[in-house]
């Protein structure tokens, strides 16, 4: 396997455990404090922002 090839599944398995990280959010979110939760609104919009990046760079390389 080569070096990129292994680097995109690490990638891959982080990809999943943040989605499994963010399945269920609303459950955990009872006992959560507003500074708490501006932190994490806060986090959630940089990983969004990321994510939709990726996916045009995603897009792209398909196209190539």
């Amino acid at each position: 396997m080569s070096t990129g090839t292994a680097e995109l599944e690490e990638r891959r398995s982080r990809l999943e455990a943040a989605r499994d990280a963010l399945t269920g959010l609303d459950e955990v979110l009872t006992g959560a404090c507003g500074d708490g939760l501006g932190e994490l609104m806060e986090l959630l919009d940089e990983v969004a922002a990321r994510a939709s990046a990726a996916r045009v760079v995603v897009v792209l390389e398909a196209v190539r």
